[in-house]
């Protein structure tokens, strides 16, 4: 009698742990997967550029979207000298600038109208990354009429402008060899660039 006592309790002891087995596989949660991110490395050969992003303030206003009028007024070559767009500065692509090319072979200008709407400009100027010949030139800008800021032997690091234009009608930038320069034209080609060139209006 005792033995049957214990063979039932054994049995009974048995369905008991195979149940909580059962049960505790079912309450134990599966292991949730972690997202992970993988940056595949270079194309061999190939150099990794970025590029800029803009969340300008309210109001601001891109010189590479203003139009510029056709006659600069300080003598300058035409617009045909100017592309606006992209440039590259030490391997970034900077999404708002403006291209100067011919500027060493003489001065390049490029102006425009602001009617007293606007305090300064900010900007950075630079010999472009991707430019033949990286050999520096001068950069300026003329507010009605007058020299009135330079930028002597800019070389590929950018440079920043901080220019006050408070009553400021007209406005031209512009960019011409440093004296002396022995550059022979045609020749290898020097691309200046203004970029990031932000116009801060009157409040």
């Amino acid at each position: 009698m005792a033995a049957g006592r214990l063979v039932g309790l054994s049995v009974a002891g048995l369905a008991v742990l195979a149940v909580g087995i059962v049960l505790g596989t079912q309450l134990v949660p599966e292991p949730t997967p972690v997202a992970s991110t993988v940056e595949a490395p270079p194309t061999p050969g190939t150099t990794a550029t970025t590029t800029t992003t803009y969340d300008p303030e309210p109001g601001t206003t891109w010189l590479s979207d203003r139009q510029p009028v056709d006659d600069p007024p300080d003598g300058g070559s035409d617009r045909g000298a100017w592309t606006s767009g992209s440039a590259n500065v030490r391997g970034q692509t900077r999404a708002k600038a403006w291209r100067a090319t011919g500027a060493w072979c003489g001065k390049a200008q490029l102006a425009f109208t602001l009617d007293g709407q606007f305090t300064r400009l900010t900007a950075q100027v630079a010999i472009a990354g991707d430019s033949p010949d990286t050999r520096p030139l001068d950069f300026y800008v003329i507010t009605d009429g007058t020299r009135s800021v330079e930028f002597q032997h800019v070389g590929k690091a950018p440079q920043p402008v901080d220019v006050a234009l408070a009553g400021v009608h007209t406005l031209a930038i512009g960019v011409e060899p440093p004296d002396g320069d022995s550059t022979r034209c045609p020749g290898p080609e020097r691309v200046a660039v203004w970029v990031e060139a932000r116009l801060v209006p009157v409040r």
